[in-house]
């Protein structure tokens, strides 16, 4: 049984247009159930990693993931541990030949200190005795007799101010990968609020370009404005769109890319 919040292995790679949504033995996670009337058996809610998208499900595209079986732990009985043999007294000649070696070493190491010292020294006294050159500052100006122009150069390129501003706030359509049909359109009624309509919608996601506004009446109120944008099947510059004030749908249009363009005002 497929619940809600659980996580499900995909049965089969599904496609939807000419991009593969999901892939067979993907783990995905079932966020919400929600009833679907154009297809009763597609309601499992289910976001699409690759497309960035949700999309309903059918039971059958869904199968539980089995448990992993425990991994069986061995305990290897090892050898037993034997006693370290005790070692023998240090015999006089070790111990005098670890001596030298340690005077040898206290000797290299008083040698080799004394060296670097000296050589930081050195290094001290010519940084204080060489002349330091500051590097002039690209784009400063340069300081000239009385009387005369100072040279400013500019960093960087002058602006074309003649061309837009490529950070503008701009229209830019968005990626639809399931646009809706007439029937889809059809479901859509005056008086739904955003909720109803995203259910009635369900599995076709407005474009990006949706966006939320608000308008002041004459009472000063603030009311919020939401405007849905969908693409239409088979009709890549072809558009339809929702509008709905304080969460309530007032109008919605199906704007074909070619013949007249359908308004309906509730």
């Amino acid at each position: 049984m497929i619940n809600a919040g659980g996580s499900y292995k995909i049965t089969n790679d599904i496609v939807v247009g000419d991009q593969v949504a999901f892939r067979a033995g993907e783990i995905v996670v079932v966020e919400y159930i929600s009833p679907n009337p154009q297809r009763p058996e597609s309601q499992f809610v289910v976001l699409s990693q690759s497309s960035q998208q949700r999309y309903q499900l059918r039971e059958i595209d869904l199968a539980e993931i089995a448990p992993a079986a425990p991994y069986p732990v061995t305990t290897v009985q090892g050898p037993a541990r034997q006693a370290p043999p005790q070692k023998a007294a240090p015999t006089r000649r070790k111990w005098r030949g670890t001596a030298i070696a340690m005077l040898i070493m206290l000797v290299i190491g008083a040698v080799g200190g004394f060296l670097l010292a000296k050589q930081l020294d050195k290094s001290e006294t010519t940084t204080q005795t060489s002349k330091v050159t500051t590097p002039k500052k690209q784009g400063s100006s340069t300081s000239t007799p009385s009387g005369s122009k100072s040279a400013v150069s500019q960093v960087g390129p002058k602006p074309d101010l003649s061309k837009p501003d490529p950070n503008a706030q701009v229209y830019t359509p968005a990626i639809q990968t399931a646009p809706i049909t007439i029937a889809q359109y059809d479901l859509l009624k005056g008086g739904m609020s955003e909720y109803e309509v995203r259910e009635a919608m369900s599995g076709y996601e407005p474009n990006l370009t949706s966006s939320t506004i608000t308008l002041t009446d004459a009472n000063r109120t603030v009311v919020p404005v939401v405007v849905e944008d969908w693409k239409i099947l088979g009709d890549a510059q072809g558009f339809a769109k929702a509008k709905l004030v304080d969460d309530k749908l007032v109008d919605k249009c199906w704007v074909p890319s070619s013949g007249q363009p359908s308004w309906v005002v509730y």
